[in-house]
Formats: structure tokens, sequence, C-alpha cells
């Protein structure tokens, strides 16, 4: 069990990673869904209180401000 979450932890980095150098390269279309898997993966694996959540969430927010979707990322 510990390490079918340590290799979900892996690909929700590698999501993650992606999504940042997308947003890198104002790819933001192709960002989006993966912040948000990589989100869905690390909530499920680590749950909602733990830091590397609120990372995926910190950068996922400034990709909507870029985008101009500013409220949904204060929600």
């Amino acid at each position: 069990m510990k390490k079918c979450r340590a290799v979900a932890s892996d690909i929700a980095t590698i999501l993650n990673n992606l999504a940042m150098l997308y947003q890198d390269q104002a790819k933001y279309a192709e960002a989006e869904p993966l912040y948000q898997r990589s989100l869905a993966i690390r909530e499920k694996v680590l749950g909602l209180e733990h830091p590397n959540v609120a990372i995926v969430l910190k950068y996922y927010a400034l990709l909507l401000r870029k985008i101009s979707r500013k409220n949904e990322a204060v929600n």
C-alpha cells in the first residue's frame, strides 16, 4: 500500500511540474487540467491539510489569476 501511495505521489509531482512548464510557456489550456489532476491525486493520497496540496493550490491559483479567472483562485 505504501508503494502505491509513493507512486501516486510521484505521478502528482510529475503532473505538477509539467503544468508549471506549460504555464511558463503560456500554454495555459494545457496546464490547467494537469494542475487539477495533480491536486486530486495529492488530496486523495495525502489529505487536504498536507503542505504538498497547498503547493499545487498555490501554482494553480497563480495560473487562474494569469488567465483572468481570479475569482476562482480565491474560492
